[in-house]
């Protein structure tokens, strides 16, 4: 089974808050790309659905 749309959305949530924690630069834009690419596979699951 698939992870549902409302699992991607959770987890880009998820690592934007980790962003604002992070400590330093690197892992600050390592959770925004994850929180990213949560949001393409969301929408690409969306997008599956319809």
């Amino acid at each position: 089974m698939y992870p549902s749309v409302h699992f991607f959305h959770r987890q880009a949530a998820r690592e934007k808050l980790a962003a604002r924690r992070a400590l330093t630069d690197a892992a600050r834009d390592r959770h925004l790309a994850l929180a990213h690419d949560y949001e393409k596979r969301a929408e690409a699951a969306r997008s599956a659905r319809a």
